[in-house]
């Protein structure tokens, strides 16, 4: 695979910061101390770890969609021929203007008659391997 805009790939080093945000995870918990809290002991560890479960899928799919946008921004695509070195291969456009002002005539006759010749004679200079576009 590869990338069109392999530059993109950098912003990939921006998902560092949240990523050791949420490892040193800088929140500060109060502790307040009742004369019985079993029960809240057991509620508090119960909706602690669904919390941590919770934020923890919520900064999975923030850092996948962030890596997933910016994979789409490099635009990678699979080459169709591995890289091989095309020798003496050209992408040959002609265009000939045939709007009304090409009716008019010169000393070799018509103008359009005229970038027809030239055509064909660009069309003689290349290889019959190159690529031609009418």
């Amino acid at each position: 695979m590869k990338f069109l805009y392999p530059q993109f790939l950098y912003a990939l080093f921006a998902l560092a910061i949240p990523i050791i945000i949420h490892l040193f995870n800088f929140k500060k918990y109060k502790v307040y101390y009742f004369s019985d809290i079993s029960f809240l002991k057991s509620l508090k560890e119960k909706t602690k770890s669904q919390s941590q479960l919770k934020h923890f899928l919520i900064f999975l799919s923030r850092a996948l969609a962030f890596i997933f946008i910016v994979l789409a921004f490099a635009q990678p695509y699979i080459p169709n021929q591995p890289d091989k070195v095309q020798v003496n291969k050209h992408a040959v456009s002609i265009f000939i203007d045939n709007s009304f002002s090409m009716n008019r005539t010169n000393k070799q006759g018509s103008l359009l008659n005229d970038a027809k010749f030239k055509a064909n004679q660009v069309l003689n200079a290349y290889n019959e391997t190159n690529d031609f576009i009418f």
